[in-house]
């Protein structure tokens, strides 16, 4: 059974941490995912913003541990994983680059036209998460789910984290990306895709609900 690191949401804490991922987006126009001052390096010393990240993404998760590097069933892995005290529902996440090319990459260009596809990048993401949804369901009528994750049945969503929108922008892509994740249904559920900026905005939103609940309390 995977051991997860136990940690409580701390509003305070979540007020830093998305102040610092601010930064890292001004400061930075491009990102690699791993390595010095890369994504998981950062999203690593900020977790709590992983614990907003559920709660903002999953209805009736309350975040109580996570782990990066997290197996799932043992076949695949995701970057970070956050779950509830019980370890009954889930949060997996997939980050990719947040650079030019993370999406979208130039398919052909001529004088009168420049053409897009989607890029690598977004297909390995896209396809590790597609991979997640197919192993859990498989599992899910087997002892798999309750040896690996110490529940006999989990409920789960999977995000995947890429590019940037300056980039969409510039490429008039952005309806394109928009369409497609809206519409990408995998086992009745829906595929989450963000960039980083979204990502960012989602938090902080999400972050002043919370706080905006707790002064009502």
């Amino acid at each position: 059974m995977i051991e997860m690191i136990g940690l409580k949401l701390d509003l305070r804490q979540a007020h830093a941490d998305l102040a610092a991922l601010d930064k890292l987006l001004t400061d930075n126009e491009q990102l690699e995912e791993t390595g010095p001052g890369g994504l998981q390096e950062f999203f690593t010393s900020h977790p709590h913003l992983l614990l907003l990240m559920s709660r903002a993404f999953c209805p009736g998760l309350l975040p109580a541990a996570y782990l990066p590097e997290c197996s799932v069933v043992q076949e695949f892995r995701a970057d970070y994983a956050v779950a509830n005290e019980d370890r009954t529902k889930f949060l997996f996440v997939e980050f990719e680059h947040a650079k030019k090319d993370s999406i979208f990459a130039t398919k052909a260009k001529t004088k009168a036209n420049q053409s897009y596809q989607w890029a690598k990048t977004f297909e390995h993401g896209f396809s590790q998460v597609v991979d997640w949804y197919f192993r859990l369901d498989d599992y899910q009528r087997t002892s798999k789910i309750d040896e690996h994750f110490g529940a006999p049945k989990i409920d789960y969503v999977g995000i995947l984290v890429l590019g940037r929108d300056q980039f969409l922008k510039k490429t008039g892509l952005s309806q394109r990306f928009e369409w497609r994740r809206k519409y990408t249904v995998i086992n009745s559920q829906h595929l989450h895709c963000f960039t980083f900026d979204e990502l960012a905005r989602e938090l902080r939103g999400h972050y002043d609900t919370l706080i905006d609940l707790a002064e009502t309390v």
